[in-house]
């Protein structure tokens, strides 16, 4: 059981951290939030909430290869919120790590960039959990959109390969042999013709 000396104290304590008491004081801290707006949610801010969405649809249709349904477009819609308050935060340190460069002794300047830092760790951390989710939601369809992606890749690098050495084969036979430095002929290939271009 709990002394009442302890209590005693205990509540002295509370009263000395109650935040500021003065008119002066509690204007100071309550714009602090407003300092820099990083803790709006994307999804508030009209301009971003847009931006948001355009992105969790590419999102969608790069990972699964088409638009989620709607529980998928939820997720989509966190891994582009925390992309985008990534992008904020290190928007908001670019001019801090220009002034730290100018004067790395300036502790004000450090002491704002790791605030800042700890916000794009927080976003870091929750992309990574919204991606997680976003995989263990869709992993046979991004599976199989990775499948038919390889696939395709693979046949264009042979179409490709394929219409390198037709093209080669025609230049072999317009092209006439061209003489080398040490006396040796050989044919003029595709890629030599476009280096000299």
């Amino acid at each position: 059981m709990t002394s009442a000396a302890k209590i005693r104290a205990n509540r002295r304590n509370a009263l000395r951290s109650t935040g500021p008491r003065s008119l002066a004081g509690k204007a100071i801290a309550a714009r602090n939030s407003r300092r820099h707006g990083l803790t709006v949610p994307v999804l508030d801010e009209p301009s971003l909430a847009r931006e948001a969405v355009e992105l969790a649809r590419k999102i969608e249709k790069s990972e699964i290869g088409r638009e989620a349904d709607a529980a998928g477009h939820v997720l989509a819609c966190r891994i582009a919120e925390t992309m985008i308050d990534l992008k904020r935060v290190r928007l908001a340190k670019l001019p801090l790590v220009a002034a730290v460069h100018a004067n790395p002794c300036d502790r004000a300047t450090l002491a704002q960039l790791w605030r800042l830092d700890r916000y794009e760790r927080t976003a870091l951390g929750r992309r990574k959990r919204a991606i997680r989710q976003f995989a263990a939601q869709f992993a046979p369809a991004i599976a199989a959109a990775r499948l038919a992606r390889a696939r395709l890749a693979k046949m264009t690098k042979r179409t490709q390969r394929r219409n390198l050495s037709d093209l080669n084969a025609a230049v072999a036979v317009t092209c006439p042999r061209q003489n080398e430095p040490n006396g040796e002929t050989r044919m003029i290939s595709i890629k030599r013709i476009f280096a000299r271009a």
